[in-house]
């Protein structure tokens, strides 16, 4: 299950992803990332994104290469993500399934905020 809301307070867009991700999930997901995104850069002039990812395992072949090559598509220059990792195996998963280097992987969501809201800085 993938699910992805606007924060009004932050202007970031929050991204929850908990079990396991269907190719079907992944094609909601992109959905409606996609006003979500176009909502944060009228704010803000770039996309900023906080992923929950600390409760998913590792995913399937299939549906890393797809969210993989829909990413590569959606993320401009500006945009930054911290994504939450659980675990190692997770997180060198989610590094080839992120294309851009303005992304940071990281334990606890204070962290992943400071990072995220921190301009200018690449991890």
């Amino acid at each position: 299950m993938m699910d992805i809301e606007f924060d009004e307070r932050l202007g970031i867009l929050r991204c929850i992803s908990r079990g396991s991700t269907s190719l079907a999930d992944i094609e909601a997901f992109g959905r409606k990332a996609t006003s979500l995104q176009a909502r944060a850069r009228a704010r803000l002039g770039s996309c900023l994104i906080l992923v929950d990812a600390s409760e998913t395992p590792v995913h399937t072949k299939e549906a890393a290469a797809h969210f993989s090559e829909m990413a590569a598509t959606r993320f401009k220059a500006g945009d930054r993500t911290a994504i939450l990792i659980a675990s190692a195996l997770a997180k060198l998963q989610s590094q080839r399934m992120t294309t851009k280097d303005a992304t940071a992987y990281l334990t606890s969501e204070a962290e992943a905020l400071a990072w995220l809201l921190e301009s200018g800085k690449v991890a």
